[in-house]
């Protein structure tokens, strides 16, 4: 599961961005390497920004803040019986994606699982 997670909606939906322009790019055939957020807000803009993208009942991609991720993760995993998600998160920078994954464990960790 794609997950891009950060303090505020709004910055992850801008550090998200990198994410969706990879996944336009390749369904394009473009190659190369991750646009900053800023090159990838560009592209996305220049043409619809879920090209060829098959809607499907999930989402492959979770993008929010704390809260939102695990709301939509947490309703995905219950309606099915999920008792784990693997995320990956792709992000221009290595920081933004280490802070990324630990705002999403923080917001998942009320949910987790002591074993």
């Amino acid at each position: 599961m794609g997950v891009v997670c950060a303090p505020t909606d709004e910055e992850a939906e801008y550090v998200g961005s990198t994410y969706r322009a990879m996944g336009r790019r390749l369904r394009l055939g473009v190659r190369g390497p991750l646009p900053a957020p800023e090159e990838a807000l560009r592209e996305l803009a220049e043409g619809p920004s879920r090209p060829f993208e098959r809607e499907g009942e999930w989402p492959r991609l979770f993008v929010g803040g704390p809260d939102k991720v695990r709301a939509e993760l947490t309703a995905m995993a219950q309606a099915l019986g999920l008792d784990e998600i693997m995320a990956v998160t792709i992000t221009h920078e290595h920081a933004t994606r280490v802070r990324s994954l630990r705002a999403s464990g923080r917001g998942l960790r009320p949910h987790a699982r002591e074993d």
